[in-house]
Order: structure tokens, then sequence, then C-alpha cells
């Protein structure tokens, strides 16, 4: 049993919806005849489907034509030319004046026989014990005396200032040069052979 107003279910006899409070009317339900007394000659025929219009054949559209492809017409790219350039003038190397022809210079020569006035024994006791100052080319008068003293005294000066290297570096070749220069003039004196300031040889013990 329903009620009429909610539709609530309610149980049979009551007079009011328990839900809403509407009054109920006994509405008595048709009794439904069993599904053996409906008659079934309705579905005996087979559905038939509905004729639809046969669907328009599918027709291309018409396109004009596209025209074919003309490639323009370039002119002809002119020929190239090489500039013509003028002829290199040939090289003409220049002349020079020949080199003079060297002349040595006439030095004075001693006459022959005549030696030097200056002692050979002094000499050589000089370039023994004081050539590496050139102590006895200043007594011959010679050169090379003068510049194997500074030599000297600069290489000396530099051994003093030997707690700085680059001094040190400078003494050792200048005391080496003093050296072996007086080595050579030793041998000089104890040949004979050694010059005065005048070019004679010292050659007189």
């Amino acid at each position: 049993m329903f009620c009429n107003t909610c539709g609530a279910q309610l149980e049979d006899g009551v007079a009011f919806c328990t839900q809403c409070g509407a009054p109920v009317e006994n509405v008595e339900m048709p009794a439904y005849a069993p599904m053996d007394d409906h008659p079934t000659e309705l579905f005996t025929e087979e559905p038939v489907a509905p004729a639809y219009e046969a669907a328009p054949a599918y027709e291309a559209p018409a396109y004009e034509e596209t025209p074919a492809y003309e490639a323009p017409a370039y002119e002809a790219a002119p020929a190239y030319e090489a500039p013509a350039y003028e002829a290199t003038p040939a090289y003409d190397a220049p002349t020079y004046d020949a080199a003079p022809e060297y002349v040595a210079p006439e030095t004075a020569e001693a006459p022959a026989g005549e030696v030097s006035p200056k002692s050979r024994t002094t000499t050589l006791i000089l370039s023994i014990l004081l050539g590496y100052l050139g102590i006895n080319r200043l007594y011959l008068g010679a050169k090379g005396g003068v510049p194997r003293l500074i030599m000297y005294i600069v290489a000396l000066v530099c051994c003093c200032l030997s707690y700085f290297v680059v001094p040190l570096i400078i003494a050792i070749p200048l005391v080496v040069i003093c050296m072996v220069g007086a080595i050579k003039d030793i041998i000089a004196a104890a040949k004979g052979t050694m010059l005065d300031g005048n070019g004679l040889p010292v050659s007189k013990w």
C-alpha cells in the first residue's frame, strides 16, 4: 500500500500517511492476467526494415586543368673576357760599380837587426809577477797594458761584491782574460819575441 501524495509505502489499513500526514485512500490495484492469457498474434509477424531512398552516386567535382609549367626564358650570360693587362717589363738587374781592391795599410816595420833597448829580464819578471795587471806592457810602452789593468780592477771590485750573483758572473771571465794574457806574455818574453811600443823585439837580456 502506498501514499497517494508522497508515494511512501504504508501498511495495509492505515488512514493517514506516516510520512506526509495526508489521508490515504484505499485503491485496489487491478489484477493482471497471467502471461499465458496475453494474445501472441501480435508478435508472429517479422519486423520489416523501413525503405530508405538510395543515396545519390558520388560525383567528383570537375577542376580546371592546371596549365603546364613553362620555365622563363633568360638571356644568355655574356662570355667572360679576361681583361687585357699590359705586359710586365723585363727586370733589369742594376749594375754596380766594381768594389775597389783592398789595400792593406802600411805598417812601420822595424829595421832589420834592431832590437828594443828594454831589458828582456825585467820584462820576463814583470810578466810573471804582474802580467795579469798589464804592468809588463806598461813598462814596454806596448798596447794592451791599460785595458788589462782596468779589467783586473773591475774584476777585483766585482769580487768584493761577490755576495751578489751578477758581479761574480762578470768577475770570473775578466780574471780569466787577464790570466791568459799574462801567460802569453810570459811565453813571448821567454822566447824574446815580445815587442815594445816601437815594434822592436825585446831580446836583449
